[in-house]
């Protein structure tokens, strides 16, 4: 019996282990994804920001300021 729960016990270690370095890569990776949704809103920002000036711009002969 000792056997075995030592048996039983190392594998829960592993299981924890493996449980730790998954939610670790899955933390990375949402850091990822949130850096890029924030550079795409701020890219998303700038074109909004064009695109309000040239409507404003009664004149299309002016082209693009």
């Amino acid at each position: 019996l000792v056997i075995a729960g030592k048996a039983v016990a190392a594998t829960n270690v592993e299981r924890l282990v493996k449980i730790k370095d998954r939610a670790v890569e899955e933390t990375r990776i949402l850091n990822e994804l949130e850096k890029q949704v924030k550079l795409n809103f701020q890219d998303f920002q700038a074109l909004q920001k064009n695109f309000n000036k040239a409507m404003d711009d009664p004149d299309p002969s002016n082209g693009p300021r």
